[in-house]
């Protein structure tokens, strides 16, 4: 199957979930931007564009493909994030007030996805490994004095259940392609209401 067909499959996908993307200059349209409401509260946004690579592209262009050629976007390998799990109320009120103060890209709030097993979670989004090391290092003093703990992660959990440790991951023959076809078909434009299909960690 074509780059083009896997991305017109998908689209059609959406479009069976009510979400229509909107299209301009041949292009189709997406905003990344958080969805307002829900369980979590953001301080400052990530330009990861996590819900085109990780809600478009993994979700409904991926799984079209034979197992042996599925993978994880380039662009999701490189992200990684601070995760802190509080275990009380009380606790994910402090960290709330850490993610204020600290104002970098980042969410706390209340987890109800079922991969996820805690009750409530804080996310500080990083980009690349290096500073993914200086954040923890940063949210483990702001967090001195706390029981609370902070570990660096990569990547969401959906690709750890699907791919394995993340230490294994590899970028596949044939990805750079349809990931290159998929960019050249879609405008990110985030001026526009998030057309969020799930949300994302």
């Amino acid at each position: 199957m074509t780059p083009k067909k896997l991305i017109e499959n998908a689209i059609i996908a959406l479009g069976k979930d009510g979400i229509t993307p909107a299209s301009k200059n041949g292009k189709i349209v997406f905003s990344t931007t958080q969805k307002p409401g829900g369980p979590w509260v953001y301080a400052r946004y990530t330009d990861h564009n996590c819900i085109f690579w990780k809600n478009f592209v993994f979700t409904l262009v991926v799984p079209q493909l034979p197992k042996k050629k599925r993978f994880i976007p380039q662009e999701c390998m490189g992200c990684y994030k601070v995760v802190v799990r509080p275990e009380t109320y009380k606790e994910l009120l402090l960290l709330k007030d850490v993610l204020y103060d600290m104002n970098l890209p980042g969410k706390v709030g209340i987890e109800v996805r079922a991969e996820v097993d805690a009750l409530y979670g804080g996310y500080w989004y990083c980009d690349g490994i290096e500073e993914g090391f200086d954040r923890l290092g940063q949210i483990r003093f702001a967090l001195s004095g706390t029981k609370m703990e902070a570990f660096l992660k990569r990547a969401c959990t959906e690709y750890e259940r699907e791919f394995g440790p993340s230490d294994k991951w590899k970028i596949v023959p044939g990805q750079k392609a349809i990931e290159d076809k998929v960019v050249k078909m879609v405008e990110i434009d985030n001026t526009k209401k998030s057309q969020t299909i799930v949300d994302v960690e």
